[in-house]
């Protein structure tokens, strides 16, 4: 990646991944990761709840991050999202596997996924969608 970020902006990353996934495997924080960057490297990409128009990805990680969390609210998930905590060895696994993500370092398991739902919903834009993986209790699609 060659678009800079805040300190800020990576410990952001780090919490949205650690709310959706937890302390899953890494294969599912990675899944994860990897979902956020698509959406950044696909500025003006709408995201794929259908919820209704306008909610775009502006081509920064900030704005990926939020459309993630926008789009998992529309399913209908009450999320909270927690603080960075450092002194979490979990947390700490979670903000290690983004900054590798982040880095190029893991390679992307979704296919180039930018939009997922969780194995139990059924959001109306996935019928007419195959997707690429199955990762920890998430669906993935490009």
């Amino acid at each position: 990646m060659t678009l800079q970020v805040s300190n800020t902006d990576m410990q952001e990353f780090a919490r949205i991944v650690w709310t959706l996934v937890g302390s899953d495997s890494s294969e599912a924080q990675t899944a994860m990761a990897w979902l956020i960057l698509n959406r950044v490297a696909l500025p003006g990409a709408q995201s794929g709840s259908g919820i209704g128009p306008g909610r775009y990805v502006d081509g920064s990680l900030a704005a990926a991050c939020k459309s993630v969390l926008t789009d998992q609210k529309a399913l209908g998930d009450q999320l909270s999202l927690g603080e960075a905590m450092f002194g979490n060895i979990e947390f700490c696994r979670t903000f290690a596997v983004v900054c590798r993500v982040w880095n190029g370092d893991l390679a992307d398991p979704t296919n180039g996924a930018v939009d997922f739902h969780e194995h139990d919903q059924n959001p109306s834009w996935s019928h007419q969608r195959d997707p690429s993986a199955l990762i920890g209790r998430h669906f993935y699609y490009p």
